[in-house]
């Protein structure tokens, strides 16, 4: 593993280096996710992933229940796969 650097803009903006955008398949208009770790280190995500990734992340809620599934229920399962999905390999 090698680090790459970017400098910040006087707006506040970075380049994300090419060889981070493609590793990470970026294409321009994707979004990014960024994690706040411990220590003065963040991690970052990308936001695009297919559906099909999704499949089964409401699979904690009671499947006998009535009714439907809230909005809030969803973006909390979402969030928790996608921290899930950026974090991996980070506790070694």
């Amino acid at each position: 593993m090698h680090t790459l650097t970017s400098k910040i803009t006087s707006k506040g903006q970075v380049t994300i280096p090419k060889e981070v955008r493609e590793s990470m398949g970026l294409k321009p208009s994707d979004s990014v996710g960024f994690v706040i770790l411990e220590g003065g280190k963040a991690l970052i995500t990308t936001r695009n992933r297919p559906l099909s990734e999704f499949i089964g992340c409401l699979k904690d809620v009671p499947r006998g229940r009535k009714g439907t599934v809230s909005l809030e229920e969803m973006d909390a399962a979402i969030d928790r796969e996608r921290l899930a999905a950026g974090m991996a390999g980070l506790e070694k």
